[in-house]
């Protein structure tokens, strides 16, 4: 598993306000995932689907996907995925 991260920390204790990650595949998504920041995933290629607290979607390529912060998610997919993913407070 690839995963390249830039990371932004704040003033404050260090902490990370600001994280721009590549991925080159959904393993950490298999389980269900949890986070404290607005996160925006861009899915450049693959396809599956992503289960939230509320719903399930179908997600393919080029596909868009936004989460809340405390919005639990699990990715199921079919084909591999590469995406990138901003997260931030």
């Amino acid at each position: 598993m690839k995963n390249n991260t830039l990371q932004l920390y704040g003033l404050n204790a260090g902490t990370v306000i600001f994280s721009l990650n590549e991925i080159e595949d959904a393993e950490r998504f298999e389980k269900v995932r949890m986070s404290d920041f607005y996160s925006i995933l861009l899915i450049l290629e693959g396809a599956g689907i992503i289960k939230t607290n509320a719903a399930e979607y179908a997600f393919k390529r080029h596909s868009l996907i936004t989460l809340a912060p405390f919005q639990s998610c699990k990715i199921i997919y079919s084909d591999v995925v590469y995406a990138v993913m901003l997260s931030f407070h």
